[in-house]
């Protein structure tokens, strides 16, 4: 919620449901009510509407979490009085509007996204930002921000200077975890705002790692703290409910498309408009059984550490997964729309990349490793229990899975 502007300090009073009553500066304001930004109200920061949220919880929306990440990037420029006014601008712009290019239901409908427009919720930020009113706000009212530079921060393309917004632990995944944690009730929370206040910029006369972004010693605790709380949070959304609820609408999508009736002009609506388009056009029984909370059960799932090449390609390809579903359905002779399957590269762990440094100008840099794991999930028509055993198989057997 929008509070008021000090026009004198320029500054805009925001009160945010994580942080409490926060200051940003005012073109912040002037960013957030574009017609760009607004659509990102009508978008949950989970990639399900609330409408389809297992628990009944109501999440925040993206443009909460944005807010929430301007302000945290906000906090890091704070602590670099050495970049330049147009640098700061930039860091907070790019933060604000790092999720502007997602489409509805976010990440689950990034892959269609891609296969119709060729860019991924990132880079399509283009798309919404070049010739449009938006960039002109960013321009003007004293951020100064272009929108290249912006789409460069987004995208990771300027390098090291995009790790505070596109990197293994920045300010966006720094609110995504602590808000999900807020909303959620889960406990192993940890201090956002205090990592957000540890970046640091090093300067070119670092003999280590020179024009980098690194975290102040002494951070180790709370970054810690971070990673297990993300690790908890991705447990929790491969879990059931919510990985079935998430297959079932994406296996919507799928089908849509796979009818050639999904259209360019979908990846521009909120999750409301977009679940109309579907009501409309997409699968109806399947909607149906989503709508009325009826969601498939597991029938199988594994977590494998040494997987097969089969399942490598198809954990990578997002789009394999209604092909792996079709497969089941032709062989064991049930409705398309009658299983979904989700097979994907777990993003549970993730090690912290950036430096540690010291005050003699030492750096502490980590060397852990990530424990990745791939997994597969069926999700079938309780009506199709019968062919249970044959789907398994057949799935095994296809992706080498012992």
């Amino acid at each position: 919620m929008l509070l008021c502007l000090l026009d004198k300090e320029a500054l805009l009073i925001y009160t945010d449901p994580l942080y409490g009553m926060v200051e940003l500066p005012d073109f912040v304001a002037e960013i957030a009510h574009t017609t760009q930004m607004r659509r990102l109200r009508g978008i949950t920061q989970d990639a399900l509407p609330n409408v389809f949220f297992p628990t009944g919880a109501s999440f925040p929306s993206r443009f909460q979490h944005s807010m929430g990440v301007a302000y945290l990037a906000t906090i890091a420029t704070s602590q670099n009085p050495q970049l330049s006014g147009v640098q700061q601008n930039l860091i907070i712009a790019s933060a604000l509007l790092h999720d502007v290019g997602n489409p509805p239901f976010s990440h689950l409908a990034e892959p269609f996204l891609r296969e119709i427009t060729g860019h991924d919720g990132e880079s399509f930020a283009r798309n919404m930002l070049v010739n449009s009113s938006l960039e002109t706000t960013c321009r003007g009212f004293g951020c100064g921000a272009d929108s290249k530079s912006i789409i460069s921060m987004i995208t990771g393309a300027c390098g090291l200077f995009s790790h505070i917004i596109h990197g293994s632990l920045d300010v966006d995944n720094l609110d995504n975890v602590a808000r999900y944690l807020h909303t959620t009730g889960m406990p192993g929370m940890f201090d956002p705002e205090a990592i957000a206040a540890s970046f640091r910029r090093t300067p070119s006369t670092h003999k280590i790692v020179p024009h980098t972004w690194g975290l102040i010693d002494g951070i180790q605790r709370e970054t810690d703290k971070w990673r297990q709380a993300r690790n908890a949070v991705y447990r929790d959304l491969y879990a059931d409910p919510h990985l079935n609820v998430a297959m079932m609408l994406y296996r919507i999508v799928d089908l849509t498309y796979r009818a050639g009736r999904l259209e360019s002009d979908f990846f521009l609506l909120n999750d409301a408009d977009a679940l109309v388009w579907l009501r409309e056009r997409g699968q109806k029984e399947l909607f149906a059984m989503l709508d009325s909370w009826r969601w498939y059960p597991e029938i199988y799932r594994a977590e494998i550490e040494t997987p097969s090449a089969r399942l490598i390609t198809a954990s990578r390809d997002p789009m394999l997964r209604g092909t792996l579903a079709d497969l089941i359905a032709e062989h064991c002779n049930i409705a398309p729309h009658q299983v979904c399957i989700y097979a994907g590269e777990g993003r549970d762990d993730r090690v912290v990349d950036l430096p540690f440094l010291k005050d003699d100008g030492t750096v502490i840099q980590t060397r852990e490793k990530k424990r990745k794991l791939w997994r597969i999930t069926i999700y079938l028509d309780p009506d199709c229990a019968k062919i249970t055993p044959n789907a398994i198989n057949l799935i095994k057997t296809y992706l080498d899975i012992s």
